[in-house]
């Protein structure tokens, strides 16, 4: 039970994250070539997005009228013989009313530079 209640925490957590930060905010993306692939979205249409992105993994529309969109990406690295590492991406993406990207947040370890997750999220 506790985990379905952390499941359903986790989206208004996310959002409150998006929503206190009007400017770009990358969380802890640590790499410049993946901040400016992402933040090179603000500004731009939710169908522009939906067009290079595809269909987000979730969605929720907020009591503001925003929309938060849950986008993620994985890629197993070679790091030995027959040994692989799982890298993933976490990007939230926050809609204005307009329907315009106004913030976008990446979390995981392949929000790098030179990461194999950049083919997930093309610039616009």
């Amino acid at each position: 039970m506790k985990l379905k209640q952390t499941f359903l925490l986790l989206p208004l957590v996310l959002a409150a994250g998006c929503v206190s930060s009007p400017q770009q905010d990358y969380g802890d993306v640590g790499a410049s070539a993946f901040n400016k692939v992402v933040g090179n979205w603000i500004g731009h249409s939710h169908d522009k997005l939906l067009v290079a992105w595809g269909v987000p993994r979730d969605e929720a529309l907020l009591s503001d009228g925003k929309k938060l969109l849950q986008y993620e990406g994985q890629a197993d690295l070679p790091v030995g013989k027959d040994r692989y590492q799982r890298m993933t991406c976490e990007v939230s993406v926050m809609l204005g009313k307009d329907g315009m990207v106004s913030a976008v947040r990446g979390k995981g370890s392949g929000c790098v530079d030179q990461s194999p997750m950049m083919q997930h999220f093309p610039k616009p």
